[in-house]
């Protein structure tokens, strides 16, 4: 009896097993409008890679320069503040100018020329006539002038110069102004990491960045047929010559355009927020797993 309740416990975990399974492929199992049913089985990483492959099957990465590291060193900066000179204020006696020093000589005025001053009128030091008079008296004695008239007479004579002082508040400069030169930024070494940069060649061709290869946007459907299989396409009469598009036709054509690239846009968000999806449901599913493979059923024997 022991034996029997062993073989049938393991044929409840086969059947649950199985139930499982065919649960978790439903659930991963992607029903994408006019594609068919896409199934993301096998390889769980794979489809949770941040880096998605969008070409086809046949493709390769090729790289056409490895990722490399570029250092750029920028010095520091600095910025000029300029501080002005440091003092004080004193008073202090200004010299702002000058004034005449008078005092009073004697001198010597000729009538006879019509009241010249000739100069002093007595020697200063020896006494006696100034030199000035007795050359004068000469100068009308060669003119053969021997009457003339010499007054003498005080004047005021300037001698010299005195200085006229002021009050003033005066600058007293104990530091001169200077520059001082202020650290604003270090000096730094910036990295910048650059990507391998490479492209995808598929079935031997090269293709651009974002490039895919052409798929139709429904492979189950049928390329579209004649109503008449046997009737030939309509030729113009005259081949040689183009037929002018109406621009109604141009219209219609923008316009499926238009609903084709919208199309083709649906499609692809539709397919990101279903693989968003499954990303999200896969750790549920594989916790269930464990819990199953891991339980054990309590057997009694008989």
């Amino acid at each position: 009896m022991y034996k029997i309740e062993i073989a049938k416990e393991s044929r409840r975990k086969k059947e649950m097993k199985k139930k499982f399974v065919v649960a978790l492929v439903a659930a991963m199992s992607l029903t994408v409008a006019g594609t068919g049913t896409v199934f993301a089985m096998d390889k769980v990483s794979a489809i949770a890679s941040e880096k998605e492959h969008v070409h086809g099957d046949n493709c390769e990465w090729v790289v056409d320069k490895e990722a490399w590291q570029e250092t750029i060193h920028h010095e520091a900066e600095y910025k000029t503040v300029h501080h002005e000179a440091e003092g004080y204020y004193e008073k202090q006696q200004v010299q702002v100018g000058t004034k005449p020093i008078y005092e009073k000589q004697k001198h010597a005025i000729c009538q006879t020329c019509g009241g010249i001053d000739i100069g002093l009128y007595e020697d200063p030091v020896e006494g006696g006539l100034s030199k000035e008079y007795g050359e004068h008296i000469g100068y009308h004695a060669d003119r053969g002038e021997f009457r003339i008239t010499i007054k003498a007479k005080w004047v005021d004579v300037q001698v010299g110069e005195e200085p006229i002082y002021e009050e003033k508040d005066i600058w007293i400069e104990t530091k001169p102004a200077w520059d001082e030169q202020v650290l604003v930024k270090e000096a730094y070494d910036e990295v910048i990491n650059h990507p391998e940069e490479g492209h995808w060649v598929c079935n031997g061709e090269s293709q651009e960045p974002d490039q895919k290869p052409e798929q139709p946007e429904n492979p189950d459907q049928k390329p579209e047929q004649p109503e008449n299989p046997d009737q030939k396409p309509e030729q113009p009469e005259n081949p040689d010559v183009e037929t002018p598009e109406v621009p109604e036709q141009k219209h219609q054509q923008h316009q499926k355009k238009i609903r084709k690239m919208f199309r083709h846009k649906q499609q692809k968000q539709r397919k990101r927020e279903q693989h968003q999806k499954l990303v999200t449901q896969l750790p549920h599913f594989q916790s269930q797993e464990q819990d199953l493979l891991h339980s054990e059923l309590p057997l009694q024997p008989s």
